[in-house]
């Protein structure tokens, strides 16, 4: 099955990497705060504007709409060779994706606290000549904010899949349990809302390239669901996950394999209490105090910025803000004011709020004051997809 509405499916994408970015861009300023800290330095309401830091500045964007772009440009590479239903599709747009990822990786450093710089050593001569990708999209392969794990696997060369998953190399875990493969998502769940794509399986396989634990690998997989379910139904985030929450019990049952099942666990965990604990009176301290309730719930260790608890706080602050009816600015401001991973959390609310066209009058304002050297770069992503899908002259925000 071919695109089943090419302008629509476009219209999407565009409006989904548009707030992604806007989230991403109000949270990269206070990613490494606490709550205690936002509070004391811009007051009760937290950051409201776009602020810089040691690594970013005031309206920069991260390594989460990096990916997004690499994921994008993926698709369309792949969409030029191969229609969506053909049997080769999914395996060509997961090399694609790892190409395009070597090649962003190749431009990262990770800045350790002791002030040592490492870099991504190898990667580049893993990368195939003969796939290149616009000029013009080269600011957003400089992007700050790659984790050391994503380096440190994808500078092993080696694309991981569900039956060989990546490791690390050396840090800290075998396996990555990061976000990278849900920050990324947003464009395969267009895509799989417009053919009969599975969004759960072309979403955990596509985590899988860079993530090896299957947290971060099926947590990819249920926001894809979920993203995928919104666009399809033209439901609410709030129905999708509820919809979500009963497939994943149901496909818990029938797993054998005792990580993967503890990991589902995990994520009707999450599913559960954001749909249980989401208010349009979320504060702060709710969302921090909800996540040490889950992380005792849970049999693994985990950290705030491990992928479970980036879900379960993207859930939470973007049901609060549905059932708030907030502008997106005060949804996204909900999304990044708080201890946990601020930009993934503003990235993936700014998504599932994008891809529904949700309050999209007031993403406009907040993305032109996005630096005009990121913007230029997004925009020469959608024109690659928009002529890939030879729909004519598409309006972008400039």
């Amino acid at each position: 099955m071919a695109i089943t509405d090419k302008k629509a499916f476009f219209d999407k994408m565009q409006k989904g990497f548009y707030a992604i970015a806007v989230g991403d861009a109000l949270g990269a300023g206070i990613e490494a705060m606490n709550t205690k800290q936002i509070r004391e330095q811009f007051g009760d309401s937290g950051v409201t504007h776009y602020i810089g830091n040691d690594w970013v500045k005031a309206g920069d964007v991260t390594d989460d709409t990096s990916t997004t772009a690499c994921t994008i440009l993926a698709l369309v590479r792949t969409l030029s060779h191969d229609a969506p239903h053909s049997d080769y599709f999914q395996k060509a747009f997961l090399i694609n994706l790892h190409q395009a990822l070597l090649s962003w990786v190749k431009n990262q450093k990770f800045l350790e606290k002791d002030g040592n710089v490492i870099k991504a050593e190898t990667s580049g001569k893993y990368i195939d000549p003969l796939i290149t990708w616009p000029k013009d999209v080269e600011d957003l392969f400089t992007t700050p904010g790659i984790g050391i794990s994503t380096i440190k696997t994808l500078d092993r060369g080696k694309m991981g899949t569900l039956e060989d998953r990546p490791e690390t190399g050396g840090v800290t875990y075998k396996y990555s349990n990061g976000c990278g493969g849900m920050i990324r998502v947003m464009p395969i769940a267009v895509l799989c809302a417009y053919t009969n794509l599975d969004p759960y399986e072309l979403g955990i396989r596509s985590a899988a390239v860079t993530h090896g634990d299957w947290h971060a690998i099926m947590g990819t997989g249920l926001l894809c669901k979920i993203m995928s379910h919104t666009i399809k139904n033209n439901s609410s985030v709030e129905a999708a996950v509820t919809e979500t929450l009963s497939w994943t019990k149901t496909h818990l049952k029938e797993e054998k394999d005792g990580e993967k099942a503890q990991a589902l666990n995990n994520f009707i965990e999450a599913m559960d209490m954001a749909l249980k604990h989401a208010t349009p009176s979320l504060t702060p301290e709710m969302i921090d105090n909800l996540n040490d309730v889950y992380f005792k719930a849970m049999s693994k260790d985990t950290a705030r910025f491990q992928s479970q608890s980036v879900f379960l706080d993207a859930l939470l602050t973007t049901i609060s803000a549905e059932r708030g009816q907030c502008d997106m600015k005060k949804s996204l401001q909900m999304a990044v004011n708080h201890s946990g991973d601020s930009d993934s959390v503003g990235t993936i609310c700014g998504a599932l709020l994008g891809i529904k066209g949700y309050q999209s009058k007031d993403i406009e304002p907040l993305y032109r004051k996005i630096n005009m050297k990121y913007r230029n770069a997004i925009n020469v992503v959608l024109a690659d997809m928009s002529q890939e899908l030879n729909i004519g002259n598409v309006r972008n925000i400039r």
